[in-house]
């Protein structure tokens, strides 16, 4: 489709966006416009929407989250895929031990890496006003701090990880309210004091839930 248009394709997403992806739409020709994650889930969408409503002759607006053919399409081809995320064991017990030493708080940080792949887990602090024993907050300054660390790199800010203390390891209604659906979540239980079960979610592209993905271990460096 890209290489069939006369003028150079706008793409509009929001960061991050994975080093593979960029090589790709630049290999069509595609100009990458980035948003911030920070000015909501659907920043992207909005910017959009108003490029083509200030200049509806210059730009084709393709609407991907109104068009049928896109869910079908990741109906009929991906629906059965197995998501996963690699995690290599000193990044398990590194997670684990911030958990650990947070409780009775929640803990939470930021996962780098390539892919499904994360190489480094970066304790970030809880800043919620809300109560972290029960919340958590990743501030504006450290998510761009985290990602800045990711760039540095040539890695990707993969998502983030927090701790349920004396609660199972499954997103809450908070958790879904405040996610975005690029990003890989791990959730560790910490039951009385000492680190449980851990898992790991996505959110669904339309926000209404998350599904597991599958923790698989792996091996390799491990960043501190």
């Amino acid at each position: 489709m890209l290489r069939g248009v006369a003028r150079r394709p706008e793409v509009l997403a929001q960061r991050p966006v994975t080093s593979e992806r960029k090589k790709i739409l630049s290999s069509y020709g595609a100009e990458l416009v980035l948003t911030d994650p920070l000015d909501g889930s659907d920043s992207a969408i909005r910017k959009a929407r108003r490029i083509y409503a200030e200049m509806p002759d210059r730009y084709f607006y393709a609407d991907q989250y109104t068009n049928d053919a896109n869910w079908r399409t990741h109906y009929d081809t991906t629906g059965d895929g197995v998501m996963t995320l690699e995690l290599s064991e000193p990044i398990r017990e590194a997670i684990r031990h911030h958990g650990q030493a947070a409780y009775p708080d929640e803990c939470c940080g930021a996962l780098i890496g390539r892919g499904t792949r994360v190489t480094e887990a970066v304790t970030l602090p809880n800043t919620t006003d809300e109560g972290p024993r029960r919340r958590f907050l990743v501030s504006a300054a450290d998510y761009r701090l985290a990602e800045r660390r990711a760039a540095e790199s040539d890695r990707e800010l993969v998502g983030f990880y927090h701790s349920h203390p004396d609660h199972p390891a499954r997103p809450s209604q908070h958790d879904l309210a405040h996610a975005w659906p690029f990003f890989a979540y791990v959730i560790l239980s910490v039951r009385q004091g000492e680190p449980a079960e851990l898992t790991a979610w996505r959110l669904r592209d339309d926000r209404s839930t998350f599904d597991a993905v599958a923790v698989v271990a792996c091996t390799g460096r491990h960043d501190t």
